[in-house]
This record gives structure tokens, C-alpha cells and sequence, in this order.
């Protein structure tokens, strides 16, 4: 490949990728400052959670938001089932990020943070999805 084929193909990812944050920014709605405005008043902990690729950008966001000054944990659904529910406290806010919003795992967390009243913020490109069912809010993130 030449280097102006290698410039062109950069330039087209980020032109793609420019796009597409545009896409985003224009789909916010109330949902998006509901969330805000709940995380940012929560008295505790933001729990982040997902498993597979949605479990890596929970953690990465669980990261960025303890890097800033926002006390939060990266939580593995499966693992809150078998003792580490035990981070979670009643004024905490969980994130929960799942693709599909039908990831089997988190339905175990789901239904400990209901019965501890945690609000519940899902991120899932399945917006009629069984965590968007469950969740306080839903902010629908399809690609």
C-alpha cells in the first residue's frame, strides 16, 4: 500500500467515524440528561457492568469516570451473582451496557439491583430489548 493510500484510508475513517458521532449527538433526547442528571446526584457508587466487548467498555468507562473524580467500580455480572454483589450499596446507580440488551448474564444482576432499588441506566442498541424492559433509563447506543 503507498502512502497516499494509507492517508486516504485514514482519512476515510475518521470522515466515517466524525459521521457518526454527528449521528449521535443528534439523537440525544431527555433520556440522555435524566441519566446525567442521576448520576450525577447518586450518593454513592456508579456500577458499571456487561460482559464480552460490553464488558470492556464498562470498564473502560468505570476507569474514566473513578479518573475524574465520579467513585465508580466496574462490577462482572456473573461474578455479582457468586459474592461481589456486596460493592453494591442502596445509594449507588448501576450503568449497564449491553449490545443486544439480551446478554443472559446480566439478568442474574438485574434482578439483585431491583430488589435493592438501585436505578438502573442501560446502554444497549435494543431498545425493546429485556434490559431496556428492566431498566430506570434506556439510551438506545445502536450501531
Amino acid at each position: 500500500m503507498t502512502a497516499e493510500a494509507i492517508l486516504e484510508t485514514g482519512r476515510r475513517t475518521l470522515n466515517l467515524e466524525s459521521d457518526a458521532i454527528r449521528e449521535a449527538a443528534a439523537q440525544l433526547d431527555a433520556r440522555f440528561a435524566e441519566a446525567v442528571e442521576l448520576l450525577s446526584q447518586a450518593r454513592g457508587r456508579v456500577i458499571v457492568s456487561g460482559v464480552g466487548k460490553s464488558g470492556l467498555i464498562a470498564r473502560k468507562v468505570a476507569a474514566t469516570l473513578t479518573s475524574t473524580g465520579t467513585p465508580a467500580s466496574y462490577l462482572h455480572p456473573v461474578d455479582s451473582q457468586h459474592g461481589d454483589l456486596g460493592i453494591v450499596g442502596r445509594n449507588d446507580v448501576a450503568v449497564l451496557i449491553s449490545k443486544s440488551g439480551e446478554s443472559e448474564e446480566l439478568f442474574g444482576l438485574v434482578a439483585s439491583l431491583k430488589r435493592m432499588q438501585v436505578p438502573i441506566v442501560a446502554l444497549t442498541g435494543g431498545p425493546a430489548s429485556t434490559l431496556a424492559r428492566a431498566a430506570s433509563i434506556v439510551l438506545d447506543s445502536a450501531v
